[in-house]
C-alpha cells in the first residue's frame, strides 16, 4: 500500500487520491464494509509512514590515539574528515582492551498495528457528508458493534434457552442499557437478510412492535425507518427513527448496523430535499435513543453442499414398501380409489413438511438504548428480556424457514425487487466461500456454542 505523501496539509499524492476515489465509489455502490476496510488500511499507512533515516551527526574532529600502559592520549588534528554515516539508532560499546566498537542487537519492532485516527486528516476531506467521511463513520460503527459482540466484560448472563439461545445484559456507565442475544437459526442466510431488509414488515414477527415504516431508501442497502414499540401503562409507547445499512462483512458473514438518524444524515443523498425525518412524539410516543444496534449473521454450514433429505415420500406408501404400488380398491367417484386419494393427499402434505431448513446461521443481535427512564425497574427489564430477547430468535426461526416463506409477503417482495435481491444473491455467492464458512465456527463461536453445534441435527434442503 502506498504511503501517504503530503504536498501540504490539504493535498495528498496522486497515488493516495486514486485510493480515495476508489473508496468513494465503493461507498456509493453500497460496498460499505469493503470501503471501510480499504479506508482503514489507508489510514494506517497515514499514521505510521516509513520513518526517514536520522540526519547525519556533525563530523567530529579527527583524532589520533596513542595508547600507553595506563592511559589513552588523544591528539587533535585539523585534517579534513569524511562525515560519519548515520547510526540508525544502533548503540555501541567499547571493549576495555580495544577501540573497536561492537554493535548491540537491534530491539525488535512493536508488532502491534496502530489504530486508525478517530478524525480524518484534512487532506482526505473537509466535508463531513462526503463519501470518505461517511465511510470513516462506518468504520468506527462496525468496529464498535463487533467489539460489543466479542467483549465479555461487564455482561450479566441470563442463562441459556433450550441449550441454544443465550441472552446477556449490561448496564453501561452512561446509564444506557445493552442487550445481546445469540443462537443458531436453521434457515438460509438469504431468507434472514430478506426478513431484516423488509423493514415495514417487522411487526409481523418482531416482538412488541406496533408499527414500522420506511422513511427513505437512499441506496439499495441503506434505509431510514421509524418504529413504534408497545410500552406498558402508564408509560407512553416508545418510538425511534433509525438509519441503517448492511453488507458482506470480512468475506465470511453479513453485518447490519443501525442507530439514531439525524437530519444531517440525508445531506448529499438522493433523498435530500425530498424527505424529512418525522417529528418527535407523533401520536403521543416518547422517542428513545438507539445508540447502536447490530445484526451479525454468520453461516456455519455451507448451503451449497446441502442435499435434499431422501426416503420420506417412499416410506409413506401405506406400508407397501419403497417403490411398491399400494393396494387399490374400487370406487365409483371418477375412477379414483379412496386409497389413491389418501396416498396423493399424504404425499402432498409430506412434500411440504419435508422441506428442509436449507442452512444454519449463528445469529447475533446487539442493541444499546436509552429508554428515557430515570431508573429501569426490574419488571420492565424482565419484560424486555422475556418478551423480546428470549423470543426474537424463536420467531426468526419460524419466519425465515423456507416453509414459512412460501407464498408469503416476503416471497412477493423478493420477486418484485430483483435489482436488490439479485445483487444480494450475487454478493453472497461470490464472497462466502466454502473455506470461509468452514472457518467460521472457530472464528466466531465460543466453546459452549461449539458444543451446542455438535449436538444439533444435520440440516438439509
Amino acid at each position: 500500500m502506498a504511503s501517504l505523501t503530503m504536498d501540504d496539509e490539504n493535498t495528498v499524492s496522486p497515488a493516495v487520491q486514486l485510493q480515495l476515489d476508489e473508496i468513494s465509489q465503493l461507498y456509493l455502490d453500497d460496498f460499505f464494509a469493503l470501503a471501510s476496510t480499504k479506508l482503514e488500511g489507508l489510514l494506517k499507512s497515514y499514521v505510521s509512514p516509513p520513518k526517514p533515516a536520522p540526519a547525519p551527526a556533525p563530523p567530529p574532529p579527527k583524532n589520533t590515539t596513542e595508547t600507553t600502559d595506563n592511559a589513552v592520549v588523544v591528539q587533535e588534528t585539523n585534517e579534513p574528515t569524511e562525515p560519519m554515516p548515520p547510526t540508525n539508532n544502533i548503540s555501541t560499546s567499547t571493549s576495555p582492551s580495544s577501540s573497536t566498537t561492537v554493535p548491540e542487537p537491534i530491539a525488535p519492532s512493536d508488532p502491534s498495528t496502530p489504530a486508525p485516527p478517530t478524525q480524518l486528516p484534512p487532506s482526505f476531506t473537509t466535508d463531513p457528508h462526503s463519501p470518505i467521511s461517511r465511510t470513516h463513520r462506518i468504520t468506527q460503527e462496525l468496529k464498535q458493534v463487533c467489539k460489543d459482540f466479542e467483549s465479555a466484560e461487564g455482561w450479566t448472563f441470563k442463562s441459556w434457552k433450550s441449550d441454544n439461545d443465550q441472552c446477556l445484559y449490561r448496564l453501561e456507565e452512561d446509564g444506557t442499557h445493552s442487550f445481546r442475544v445469540e443462537g443458531f437459526v436453521d434457515a438460509p442466510l438469504f431468507n434472514l437478510l430478506a426478513l431484516v431488509y423488509e423493514f415495514d414488515l417487522f411487526p409481523l414477527w418482531f416482538p412488541l412492535l406496533k408499527t414500522a415504516e420506511e422513511i427513505a431508501v437512499p441506496s439499495r442497502f441503506s434505509k431510514f425507518a421509524r418504529i413504534v414499540a408497545w410500552a406498558p401503562w402508564p408509560m407512553a409507547d416508545r418510538e425511534c427513527v433509525l438509519r441503517g445499512y448492511g453488507d458482506v462483512y470480512d468475506g465470511d458473514s453479513v453485518a447490519i448496523f443501525a442507530k439514531d438518524a439525524v437530519p444531517a444524515d440525508l445531506i448529499n443523498t438522493p433523498c435530500e430535499g425530498q424527505t424529512e425525518l418525522p417529528k418527535e412524539g407523533l401520536g403521543g410516543t416518547c422517542r428513545i435513543n438507539v445508540n447502536r444496534c447490530g445484526f451479525h449473521f454468520i453461516p456455519v454450514v455451507d448451503e451449497k453442499s446441502l442435499q435434499r433429505k431422501e426416503g420420506k415420500e417412499g416410506n409413506s406408501d401405506g406400508g407397501g414398501g419403497p417403490g411398491k404400488t399400494p393396494p387399490t380398491s374400487t370406487s365409483n367417484d371418477g375412477g379414483e380409489s379412496k386409497t389413491q386419494k389418501t396416498t396423493r393427499s399424504t404425499a402432498s402434505t409430506k412434500t411440504k413438511k419435508d422441506i428442509g431448513a436449507g442452512g444454519r446461521v449463528l445469529c447475533r443481535v446487539f442493541f444499546n438504548i436509552d429508554l428515557k427512564i430515570a431508573l429501569l425497574p426490574d419488571f420492565l427489564l424482565n419484560l424486555i428480556i422475556g418478551k423480546f430477547c428470549w423470543v426474537i430468535l424463536t420467531l426468526v426461526r419460524k419466519y425465515a424457514h423456507p416453509n414459512k416463506m412460501i407464498g408469503s409477503e416476503y416471497e412477493k417482495r423478493i420477486a418484485g425487487n430483483s435489482e436488490v435481491y439479485n445483487e444480494m444473491r450475487r454478493r453472497l455467492e461470490e464472497s462466502l466461500t466454502s473455506e470461509n464458512i468452514h472457518n467460521n465456527v472457530i472464528k466466531y463461536c465460543n466453546e459452549r456454542q461449539q458444543e451446542v453445534l455438535k449436538s444439533l441435527k444435520p440440516v438439509h434442503l
